[in-house]
């Protein structure tokens, strides 16, 4: 059998990007009001909850049940305090939510609450050193163990990397990023057993960059991987795929697909993909489906319509990763 050439390779790398198969679906579901800067968790079942965010004139504290297999939502309870920027993971049938802020610039959150989606109820569990928000997070389910990673705090970026047991409820920092790091996107790669962190803004400059970072909580290690994305993302989402053992990020102007193999991130063609950058989304993964969903958001229309029209969206749209025939 011949080798294949290396200008081979190079093509077909070119043209995966324009030939995936996939495509942006509409739910035919919408969230009850616009929001953005909102955390979603996916229960393992059919439900995915929707909590926290801003719809452009008041902190919201509902938590919304959306039903995959039925389109339904329902506000199911509320969680306290309201904030807006705020993170969450689903562990031992409860949702974790820590972090956000219900003022401009100050007021974030420290505490680390637990809401239990039979019962409503929502208690205190845990306390982070600071008021965080704007961070990014990730959460292995096999420990039962959240990570935060940067964030900010006011005016204060962040570096810290905390991470948090639902079992003991023990909140400890166990490393650093080298700068404050604020509005970024991280995904735990179960395979790998490392986190890795997207784009975001760093300092007090607030530059968007192009960045990957890797975090190894086994090792204990933090490093800048070489090759950096081929758009800047901020606010923006990142989620594993169990169906392909990629990492897909949300929030540039086009979608990205991260592969922990070879440390290196392409833009991926999608049908029907938003001609604007999507911020404060949240996005989940479902893997009996082997889709992306993402709900609500602010999307960013100043260059897809030459002037800036800033709309807060209450859609709920989805990714299937298995492409069609």
């Amino acid at each position: 059998m011949r080798p294949i050439s290396s200008f081979a390779v190079t093509l077909m790398v070119f043209l995966r990007q324009f030939v995936s198969g996939l495509e942006w679906t509409a739910s035919g579901s919408k969230l009850p009001m616009p929001i953005y800067g909102h955390s979603a968790v996916y229960d393992g079942h059919d439900s995915i909850y929707v909590m926290g965010g801003w719809n452009g004139s008041t902190y919201q504290s509902q938590v919304i049940r959306y039903s995959i297999e039925t389109g339904r939502l329902d506000p199911v309870g509320e969680f306290l305090p309201k904030a807006f920027g705020v993170a969450a993971w689903a562990g031992d049938d409860h949702i974790y939510y820590f972090g956000g802020s219900s003022s401009s610039d100050s007021g974030a959150d420290a505490g680390i609450h637990r809401y239990s989606v039979s019962t409503s109820i929502h208690e205190q569990v845990g306390q982070f050193a600071v008021g965080i928000q704007d961070m990014a997070f990730a959460f292995d389910s096999a420990t039962q163990t959240g990570y935060t990673l940067g964030g900010r705090s006011g005016s204060n970026r962040l570096s810290h990397i905390y991470k948090y047991s639902t079992t003991t409820h023990a909140v400890e920092r166990v490393n650093s990023l080298s700068v404050g790091r604020w509005e970024a996107s991280a995904a735990w790669t179960a395979s790998e057993g490392t986190i890795y962190i997207f784009g975001g803004l760093e300092g007090l400059a607030g530059n968007s960059d192009r960045e990957i970072w890797w975090y190894s909580p086994s090792r204990g290690f933090v490093s800048k991987l070489p090759m950096p994305m081929p758009y800047g993302v901020h606010r923006g989402c990142a989620v594993f795929s169990e169906h392909d053992g990629q990492v897909y990020i949300i929030g540039a102007e086009v979608l990205m697909k991260f592969h922990p193999a070879s440390s290196r991130a392409e833009k991926v063609a999608i049908d029907l993909w938003p001609e604007y950058r999507l911020h404060y989304s949240a996005c989940v993964y479902v893997p009996s489906l082997a889709r992306i969903y993402v709900l609500g958001g602010y999307p960013n229309k100043t260059e897809a319509v030459g002037g800036r029209v800033d709309t807060i969206s209450n859609e709920i749209s989805y990714i299937e990763l298995r492409p069609k025939p």
